[in-house]
């Protein structure tokens, strides 16, 4: 076969080449007449609109003259074929019958012109004889193919309609007969009859094809455009066929949905970072990560549970926390007071692995410090959900603070692999954990506080700061710090450290601690020294103790570039060789020489010399790659070069995530992505191998997002983004009432919804209001303290708030606008009693008037009543204690350090109630029973641990068991389903298995967030709702779960698309992907940025969300850049 020339021309990439109406050059073709092109060349064609419209009349031409001229034995037979078929099937055949048999081949370009010579004229209509020739033959093997078919096919296949009822594929009717759902049959009939086409021809008709003589480029253009014809032609087909059949599936949800986008929920910028200090040796205890934001509040997040909050202080609005430094506490020492877990059978199941102990040991001893421009320096307290030790820095405000566990310079934290077990091992050491902690002031001083434990007057242990040292002032403020021990240096405790100051004067000073004799006329402290004892205590008068002193050793000026303000050091970082890493207000990272003070490098970390805000080192033990960024959001990486003879800085890349500036960065350590923080496999166990760790960059600033990336593929692999939407939503609804109460800082705005329709018809729309009339009004209390939690009653009549000192009740009445239908409210406090004031951390109206508030003082649950007293002498409202849950008594909380619970959920009968809290590497749900009469109030069951830690919790109906059931969601998207009576795994949950994380669908499982969300309806018990903030998830109990999820839109912008190695077609027939069951795990993605989803009566559904872009709106300007072009 000889081979054909092909024209090339130029076309714009990306599109497809146009068809030609002047010349097609010919190509050369298979043993089926199909052209072969080389890989990567698509069809030559080329000419203009009037060319192509010629070209196009002329195939009508032509087609006519065929037609009239087709063979008529051959029709026919082809037509009783296609009518002995099914409907379906046969206008399927008839389609590709007539297209086979009446499809025109193009004019000859030969053919339009005039030509005298009668030759000539005998060589075209000899070619025409030979195509007609060859069209008839194609036709006769397409009908014996079309008979073949039918025979190997089911007559009586149920998906087959009755040929009655069967439409033509161009006219397009509603069917009205039933069709049975049988879907696998479906599935499998149609995957048959694709494969079928698509099969190759048999050995026979192949050797007659390449019996054939090779085909003229003439008759190889003709066989082109027919193979087009009847491909347009089948893909007409299958759509009429597709827009014609009936949907046989049902909607999963098929509610009406209330959705709110208005309510101007603003998150706070983060202005701090604090990762948790990594032990040393240790490959198994992740990290947690502190970040403040602008508000006041601190939040602490866990790594390897997708960043997950699992614990809050609300703080003060006035006081934002501006620097944080984490103390380790001697976790490292045997002596250490953290809670072991019991022995006892009862608690088999407290942790999930024994990772967790050792997780929960070496975490459950640190504290976090923070202070605050105002000048004060406090303890953080997640255990309460408050700041503590409040102190004054007596140099005006903080600027920066460190310590020295942040880089293990304080030598307590020394872990070995335990090979038996697989765990980290704690061993005892020498090396006490001083609780050291530098403050920069204001006023030019360094202030090192120590972290003391004293006993209260209630024997309760409290932890309190001391001033141990301070450091002369340095003539101006201290913006940043960088405390660490040297490489060489083997002494203990404070003696051998170094601290880098960076000073508002455009220097960077370096102190050094140098021990001394202690003259025996010393009995105080003083400037510059500090009483250090042998065993890291401070000994007063002691003549074993030594004296260690502060000596300034250099002094390191930064350029200023001819400006008269001298430059600002805003960050600085210290290296274990002695490098001092650098970043200013010029934009500058420098790196220096920590023992001469020379300038070794500097880069540029933006082009308009914007101020670099933070400096971070990463790339482990090593220290071989530092981050940087700031005003200008653009993030940097600076790597060391491998070359050992000339080990250089080199700037590497770039990420830009963030919109605005960037305040703080962090590196942190992750062991486990999917969020399970699960145990080694059992090839990981045999082999002793443990999971490896994984360097994570933090980064956070003015626009409230919280950006993660892998500092050892900073290069390759994009940032994920956490958007700062709560856990734990801020928003409460009273369903009877329609009113929707959005807690903020020092506030609550109530909303109203518009009135249910009064109409019986299920598509009946609903009132709806206009958004400058859901307005009802605004509770707004000046305390200081941020809120922490509130909650509004079914009939909208009371309102329960609390904040960090105490617990406010508020009676609610509203006036109704007989005109618009608005409402306006007038509140009204109710006088609680003393002992009721509690502090609470979550609020939940168990009926209208019931409320139970769960304290984190005292920890426990308390059940308050509020009854309405308008016949005695003293009118009004009175509340009254009827029952307190001790949690302190429970064996899963004296086995594990937990924070405070945070939610609340109560059945729909109010009998009872399920109280979920967070901990490290272990969260509890506790089931309580509370009888509103003639029943005992009493703890009932405790959840047992799970796969991975709990995340949201609610009561589902179920209309098969009178029993209540719990859902239960995890980190990692699985959920269980339990009977509260008796006190195990529902029937569904129990088929399903345990674990459930291999059974769900990868849509699940492979999420970067977790559920926070769980809605059921009343309508149809037995379904629920369980989703994250950009996404939920349908789920039938009724039906077992399948291997694969749908999406609703199917084609939405978020929606992952990933290759399959089968499609549900391809599955057996028994399997659990075909059928209806694809339809029970439905994940709608038509919602993002949820701050509320749940049922508020049958079939009605409300939605909240909060817009990305109105955010970024209210966000300040950003930096102007110069953009390449502009």
């Amino acid at each position: 076969m000889a081979k054909k020339e092909v024209k090339e021309q130029n076309v714009a990439p990306g599109r497809p080449p146009r068809p030609s109406a002047v010349s097609v050059q010919p190509v050369d073709t298979d043993v089926n007449g199909s052209p072969i092109r080389p890989p990567g060349i698509s069809p030559v064609a080329s000419g203009t609109r009037s060319a192509r419209k010629k070209k196009k009349q002329a195939i009508e031409e032509k087609q006519t003259s065929t037609q009239e001229t087709a063979t008529p034995s051959k029709t026919e037979t082809a037509t009783k074929a296609v009518q002995s078929s099914t409907p379906r099937r046969a206008a399927n055949t008839a389609k590709k019958t007539t297209t086979a048999s009446s499809t025109p081949t193009p004019l000859k370009r030969s053919a339009r012109k005039t030509r005298s010579s009668s030759a000539t004229k005998q060589e075209e209509k000899k070619a025409i004889q030979e195509e007609e020739a060859e069209d008839a033959a194609k036709e006769s093997r397409l009908t014996s193919e079309l008979q073949n078919e039918q025979q190997e096919t089911s007559v009586s296949d149920p998906l087959q309609k009755d040929p009655s009822t069967a439409a033509t594929p161009k006219k397009k009717t509603k069917t009205t007969a039933t069709v049975p759902k049988t879907p696998k049959t479906k599935t499998t009939t149609e995957k048959k009859t694709k494969q079928k086409t698509k099969q190759p021809q048999p050995p026979q008709q192949k050797k007659q094809v390449e019996s054939n003589p090779p085909v003229s480029n003439k008759k190889q253009d003709k066989v082109k455009h027919s193979s087009k014809k009847k491909r347009k032609a089948s893909r007409d087909l299958s759509d009429e066929e597709s827009s014609s059949a009936p949907i046989t599936s049902t909607p999963q949800v098929d509610v009406t949905v209330h959705r709110m986008r208005f309510l101007a929920y603003q998150p706070k910028p983060i202005i701090c970072l604090a990762p948790t200090p990594s032990p040393m040796g240790s490959t198994t205890v992740a990290d947690y990560i502190a970040l403040s934001r602008d508000n006041g509040t601190v939040e602490l997040q866990s790594v390897d549970e997708k960043f997950r909050t699992v614990a809050t202080v609300a703080g003060l609005s006035s006081r934002p926390v501006n620097v944080m430094a984490w103390i380790c506490g001697g976790c490292g020492d045997s002596t250490s007071n953290t809670t072991k877990p019991s022995s006892s059978n009862n608690n088999k199941a407290s942790y999930y692995s024994s990772y967790h102990k050792s997780h929960t040991h070496h975490h459950g001893c640190r504290t976090l410090v923070g202070a605050s421009n105002d000048g004060t320096i406090f303890v953080i307290d997640f255990a309460h959900g408050r700041q503590t030790s409040v102190i004054g820095s007596g140099g005006g405000a903080v600027l920066s603070l460190v310590s020295l566990c942040s880089t293990g310079a304080c030598g307590c934290c020394r872990i070995t692999t335990n090979d038996s077990g697989g765990g980290d091992k704690n061993q005892s050491n020498n090396n006490k954990c001083m609780q050291l902690i530098a403050a920069g002031c204001e006023d030019g001083s360094v202030r090192i506080y120590r972290l003391v434990t004293a006993t209260t007057e209630g024997n309760e242990d409290e932890k309190r700061l001391e001033l141990v040292s301070t450091i002369a002032c340095a003539g101006s403020a201290i913006l940043s710090l960088a405390w660490r021990r040297l490489s060489g240096t083997s002494s203990t405790g404070m003696k051998g450290t170094v601290l880098f100051a960076g000073v508002a004067d455009g220097t960077i000073r370096r102190y050094d601690c140098v021990a001394s004799p202690l003259p025996s006329s010393s009995m105080a402290m003083s400037t510059n020294t500090i009483l250090d004892g042998g065993d890291g205590d401070i000994a007063m008068g002691d003549t074993s103790a030594t004296n260690c002193s502060w000596k300034s050793n250099l002094r390191m000026t930064v350029e200023c570039l001819g400006r008269n303000a001298p430059t600002r050091v805003w960050t600085l970082q210290a290296l274990a060789d002695g490098t001092v890493v650098s970043g200013d207000s010029l934009g500058h990272v420098q790196f220096w020489d920590g023992h001469t003070g020379t300038l070794q490098q500097s880069f540029d970390q933006n082009d308009n010399k914007a101020d670099v805000l933070a400096v971070v080192v990463g790339g482990g033990h090593d220290e071989n790659r530092v981050f940087a960024s700031g005003i200008d959001s653009r993030v940097v990486c600076i790597e060391r070069s491998t070359n050992t003879n000339n080990s250089k800085w080199i700037m590497t890349h770039a990420q830009r995530p963030h919109t605005h500036d960037v305040k703080a960065l962090a590196i942190c350590r992750s062991r486990d992505v999917t969020g399970t923080m699960s145990p080694p496999t059992a090839n990981q166990q045999q082999q002793q191998q443990v999971p490896q760790e994984r360097e994570i960059l933090c980064t956070g600033g003015v626009d409230t997002k919280l950006c993660t990336y892998r500092v050892k593929d900073f290069r390759k692999v994009r940032p994920k983004i956490l958007y700062p939407w709560p856990d734990v939503s801020p928003i409460a609804v009273a369903t009877k009432a329609r009113i929707v109460a959005l807690r903020r800082e020092d506030r609550i705005d109530l909303y109203q919804l518009g009135p249910r329709s009064t109409s019986t018809s299920v598509d009946a729309a609903p009132v709806l209001l206009p958004e400058d009339k859901t307005l009802v009004g605004t509770l707004e209390i000046k305390g200081g303290h941020n809120f922490t939690c509130s909650d509004i009653n079914q009939d909208g009549s009371l309102l329960a708030i609390s904040d960090a000192v105490g617990l406010l009740l508020f009676r609610l009445s509203y006036e109704e606008n007989s005109q618009d239908g608005t409402k306006t409210v007038t509140p009204e406090q109710i006088n609680l009693p003393t002992d009721i004031r509690w502090p609470c951390m979550a609020v939940k109206f168990a009926s209208n008037n019931r409320l139970v508030c769960a304290t984190a003082s005292d920890d426990s649950i308390h059940l308050v009543g509020i009854t309405n007293d308008s016949d005695g002498e003293e009118k009004g409202t009175k509340v009254h204690v009827e029952h307190t849950f001790h949690l302190g008594e429970s064996e899963s909380n004296r086995d594990a350090l937990l924070f405070p619970i945070h939610t609340l959920q109560v059945s729909n009968d109010g009998e009872w109630l399920a109280a979920v809290r967070n901990g490290l590497a272990k969260g509890a749900t506790q089931i309580f029973a509370i009888p509103s009469e003639g029943g005992t109030c009493q703890h009932w069951w405790d959840v047992p641990a799970l796969e991975a830690p709990h995340t949201s919790v609610a009561f589902v109906a179920n209309g098969t068991s009178a029993s209540p059931q719990l859902a239960v969601c995890c980190t990692n998207f699985a959920f269980y389903i339990f009977d509260v009576q008796q006190k195990s795994l529902n029937p569904w949950s129990e088929q399903s298995g345990f674990p459930i994380t291999p059974k769900l669908p990868m849509e699940m499982t492979s999420r970067n967030d977790y559920p926070v969300r769980i809605g059921c309806n009343k309508a149809t018990p037995g379904k629920f709702l369980f989703g994250s903030f950009g996404a939920f998830c349908a789920v039938d109990l009724d039906k077992p779960l399948p291997r694969q999820c749908r999406s609703f839109p199917e084609r939405h912008v978020r929606t992952k698309r990933r290759k399959r190695s089968k499609s549900m077609s391809e599955q057996p027939e028994g399997s659990e992907t075909n059928g209806d069951h694809v339809d029970n795990c439905i994940i709608c993605l038509r919602y993002n940025s949820m701050l509320y989803m749940d049922f508020i009566e049958d079939n009605e559904m409300l939605v909240v969300e909060q817009p990305w872009l109105s955010v970024v709106a209210s966000f300040p300007e950003a930096l102007e850049r110069k953009i390449y072009g502009t």
